[in-house]
């Protein structure tokens, strides 16, 4: 996710941070760079003029001279800009959310927009369940065109523990009155209703909309667009706007080769803020867009917010307690192999190695055989520590020889590969020593 901008971005700002002075000449050959960097993500062309105008614009007048590191200031230049393109503070949030709340799912065929209703719902779940709080949230589909599309959500429904309404009405029109007397009577906090979609924008499809859109009356209309089809998708959120109109966006396969420039430029082609990306199959794999977030990663300088967002919700309160104490182990310098096994979990229970490593600094572009190497070195980390006794785990000093040769057995490896790990073991703890006083690192071994 990202990726792509990211590698592109990153490598211009390291030719940048190496000059200590920036002619002209070296500025105009970064904003060519750019240019080309999102031209190439599919970012439409008078976009991209736009966006390094407004770069341009904020470092006119100032002395990049004067600055200690001129290419850190126009790294953070081109980052702020970067947060305000993709949507400004006062565009419209999904969060806080009005109860009771009706909302229509719009998008083409394909989108993946009848999964994506179900993850919105499971998102409003979850966020109330932060809060200790259980909103009556239920799914239902006025589509009766796909094969199998409403069996389909109610599945899924199933999965997130969330409810469903199956009309037995047999058209989308009655089936949506139906469905919001059903929903009134049991007194729901949320509806999310799933609209049929095409294949293509058509006559038809809008007017169909329109009439549902009069019959259901939703505070929130959310239109899902795939990343995939970069500008394409741009084409058609503009359909929308001048035909029914929707408040935000979810743009979906986010996990996939998207290039990005659907993200990059939706807000300021559409004034229509982004409220999810689906960065997934799973109905948890959906995040909220955070502009100033994603102008981090884009950057190459990571998100450890979310990373720490997503560390807690995967997290039971018995494990939070556990990696809370491992973790002041850590940033005192009393970590332990057994602290490692668990904290090496716990990144397992995020997902995979190419998930996580996209919020991290600089790996968000780990190549697949990179990514299958880390993912092979893990592995047998885990297995190593695993085949320690407890106290071997606690004091490292008790492994000499017979014991190497014992775990070298017992986890498939050899004593060269044990010493290897227990040299990265010690850089690690040397690393969380020198991050101790970084506030991101500081809180993200403490959540």
């Amino acid at each position: 996710m990202f990726n792509f901008l990211s590698d592109r971005f990153s490598g211009m700002f390291d030719w940048l941070n190496g000059k200590s002075r920036l002619t002209q000449s070296d500025i105009n050959k970064a904003f060519d760079q750019l240019f080309d960097a999102l031209i190439d993500a599919d970012v439409p062309q008078d976009l991209a003029k736009t966006f390094l105008t407004t770069v341009t614009e904020s470092l006119k007048g100032q002395d990049l001279q004067k600055n200690i590191n001129p290419g850190h200031y126009i790294i953070k230049v081109v980052q702020d800009e970067l947060a305000a393109f993709l949507g400004s503070k006062e565009s419209e949030k999904f969060w806080p959310i009005q109860y009771p709340l009706t909302m229509m799912v719009l998008g083409l065929q394909g989108s993946g927009k009848t999964t994506t209703t179900a993850k919105i719902a499971y998102a409003i779940k979850e966020k109330e369940a932060e809060k200790g709080k259980r909103k009556r949230i239920i799914v239902a589909s006025v589509d009766y065109y796909r094969p199998a599309a409403i069996d389909q959500l109610e599945i899924l429904a199933q999965e997130s523990k969330i409810d469903f309404y199956r009309a037995e009405a047999n058209n989308p029109l009655d089936a949506a009155t139906e469905i919001m007397k059903y929903a009134r009577q049991q007194g729901y906090d949320v509806l999310i209703v799933d609209t049929a979609g095409r294949l293509h924008v058509d006559d038809v499809l809008m007017q169909e909309l329109k009439d549902i859109d009069k019959i259901v009356r939703p505070q929130k209309k959310i239109l899902v667009l795939d990343a995939m089809t970069g500008q394409e998708s741009l084409a058609v959120a503009q359909s929308f706007v001048s035909t029914i109109g929707f408040d935000g966006a979810v743009l979906t396969k986010m996990d996939s080769e998207t290039r990005a420039g659907a993200a990059f430029s939706f807000y300021y082609a559409l004034k229509k803020s982004i409220f999810f990306l689906g960065t997934g199959e799973k109905i948890s794999d959906i995040e909220p867009f955070i502009p100033d977030r994603i102008a981090s990663r884009i950057i190459g300088m990571g998100d450890f917010a979310t990373l720490i967002e997503k560390t807690e919700k995967a997290l039971s309160s018995e494990s939070k307690a556990k990696q809370e104490d491992s973790s002041r182990r850590m940033m005192s310098g009393g970590f332990t192999l057994e602290d490692f096994l668990q904290q090496l979990g716990y990144l397992q229970n995020l997902g995979s190695l190419q998930k996580i490593a996209s919020y991290l600094p600089g790996m968000g572009s780990m190549t697949p055989e990179m990514i299958q190497k880390g993912e092979k070195e893990l592995k047998k980390i885990r297995a190593i520590i695993s085949s320690m006794t407890p106290s071997e785990r606690i004091n490292v000093s008790l492994l000499n020889g017979e014991r190497k040769r014992r775990i070298a057995k017992g986890s498939g490896t050899t004593s060269s590969e044990i010493n290897q790990m227990l040299q990265k073991f010690d850089q690690i703890k040397q690393y969380a020593k020198l991050m101790k006083n970084n506030a991101q690192f500081k809180n993200f071994f403490k959540r």
